[in-house]
């Protein structure tokens, strides 16, 4: 499983072009963009949208018929309809000319209503629909577990991993620089979902105001509502949630936040990294399932904002006392959120034209710490490694940073030839207007 990119596009639109047909599955934390990158893909080709939500199995699978009877010009009759696998052999009854996109979209809200349902789907593609003229996407919020559905070992190159495309949607707000729009990602990402409350024609901080910290907004508990979609006893998770918003990124540093044993924690985070909502980053070449060196990040922008600034200002906003946020949001925004975005941010484009970049395409390219040096990306191939740090102060104030960089880069051992990158935001910012 992966970041969706350039490539993985071209994979799908290439699976859609074959003959054969195809399955596949997009994962993607909740208001990511799953939907939008969707409903783009299916421009200009023949598709159903079904939509899964959080209801009884029979009006889902009655909504779902009415929807494919429709498509398909049949007379729909309700009673006909009441498992889902009755939904999969009506799509096998009929005559696809014309490829058919069809889309499960939040498949993972089937799954809380019958487990087996992924289970019949794969087992029904493998019997009778991959043998139609069709396309199917499943997206989902919770990655599926393997050990209960055995079948999606067979479609491992077919599963990919929506982050959030960066500025997919900023970019359609006129009128801003460079700046605004990476304080805007920072602040919400890139889903429409949130992008759409956005006033480019107001100041960031304005917009800081009417969106996040008035109680009549639709999102001033935004993080309980996110969390209450999958899980029903918040209370540790929301603990764990603000601790790593508050830069504990390790275990232990969690653990001693919310005065908790790091043992007890473990099936809490394992939960969050299922739904999507944290991620687990190892330094470049540690091993993922031995290593005690993970650190975890929320990914949700947004969410991160919400814990970071308004969870624990949740008495002084209800209080309508908000100069004392905006002063602590003003005084840190840039550290907490804007930076470490930015970071990210970087590290996406780099990936995505790693020989720009680079001079060349890396075998890997991740951050690299250990107890005492930290480096923001690491890249190499047979012959070259190159280390980066990456600044959001201008270039004047960072000229002494390639030496510690090179300090810093001394740590890692290796006898590849060595490469040292400093990015600033005067950098970043020529980079962009070129």
């Amino acid at each position: 499983m992966h970041e969706i990119n350039i490539k993985d596009l071209q994979s799908l639109n290439h699976s859609y072009h074959e003959n054969s047909s195809s399955l596949h599955i997009i994962y993607g934390a909740n208001k990511s963009g799953k939907t939008t990158f969707l409903k783009d893909f299916v421009v200009k080709k023949d598709y159903i949208y079904l939509s899964c939500t959080n209801t009884n199995k029979h009006i889902q699978v009655s909504n779902f018929a009415k929807i494919i009877s429709d498509k398909f010009k049949q007379k729909y009759i309700q009673s006909y309809f009441n498992q889902f696998e009755d939904i999969l052999i009506l799509l096998d009854k009929q005559t696809i000319k014309e490829k058919l996109v069809v889309i499960f979209d939040d498949f993972h809200n089937l799954l809380k209503v019958n487990k087996d349902e992924l289970n019949i789907l794969l087992s029904y593609w493998d019997k009778k629909l991959q043998y139609k003229n069709i396309q199917i996407i499943l997206t989902s919020s919770n990655i599926f577990d393997k050990s209960k559905h055995k079948k999606l070992l067979s479609y491992e190159k077919n599963i990919f991993f929506i982050e959030d495309i960066p500025f997919l949607n900023i970019k359609k707000k006129k009128n801003l620089s460079i700046i605004d729009k990476l304080h805007i990602y920072s602040f919400f990402g890139s889903s429409d979902y949130l992008i759409n409350y956005y006033n480019p024609k107001e100041e960031f901080i304005k917009n800081v105001y009417k969106i996040a910290l008035v109680p009549s907004s639709p999102f001033f508990n935004y993080g309980f509502d996110y969390l209450k979609e999958n899980i029903s006893d918040i209370s540790t998770y929301n603990a764990i949630l603000y601790a790593i918003s508050k830069d504990n990124n390790k275990i232990s540093q969690i653990a001693s936040f919310i005065n908790l044993p790091a043992s007890y924690l473990s099936r809490y985070i394992q939960k969050l990294i299922d739904l999507m909502i944290i991620s687990r980053v190892l330094p470049i070449n540690d091993n993922f399932k031995n290593s005690k060196n993970g650190r975890y990040f929320i990914n949700d922008h947004f969410l991160k904002f919400w814990y970071c600034y308004i969870f624990e200002n949740l008495s002084f906003l209800q209080m309508k006392k908000h100069s004392i946020v905006i002063k602590q949001i003003d005084s840190s925004y840039i550290k907490n959120i804007l930076e470490p975005t930015y970071k990210k941010y970087i590290l996406n484009l780099i990936k995505q034209n790693p020989v720009k970049y680079l001079g060349y395409n890396p075998y890997d390219i991740a951050p690299w710490w250990d107890n005492n040096n930290s480096i923001d990306l690491v890249a190499y191939d047979e012959h070259n490694i190159t280390f980066i740090n990456i600044f959001w102060e201008n270039v004047e104030v960072v000229k002494n940073s390639y030496k510690d960089l090179q300090e810093n880069a001394n740590n890692y051992k290796t006898s590849l030839k060595r490469n040292y990158i400093i990015i600033s935001k005067n950098s970043y910012l020529k980079s962009m207007e070129n």
